[in-house]
C-alpha cells in the first residue's frame, strides 16, 4: 500500500465524511460539527464540575 492509498467508509448514500460514534452514522459535515461541538461542551462542563469539587 502506497502513502497515496486511502480507504473511505461511505454512508449508505455514498457520502463522505462519515462519523460513527455511539449512534447511527452522521454523514453531513454540518451535522458532524454540531454533534462534536455538543460533545465538547458537555465534556468541558463535566471537567469544570470536577475541578469545582476540589
Amino acid at each position: 500500500m502506497s502513502s497515496n492509498d486511502h480507504t473511505f467508509i461511505k454512508s449508505l448514500m455514498g457520502e463522505i465524511p462519515l462519523l460513527e460514534h455511539n449512534r447511527p452514522a452522521l454523514s453531513q459535515s454540518g451535522v458532524i460539527l454540531d454533534y462534536l461541538a455538543k460533545k465538547l461542551i458537555n465534556l468541558a462542563l463535566k471537567m469544570k464540575r470536577n475541578v469545582v469539587k476540589f
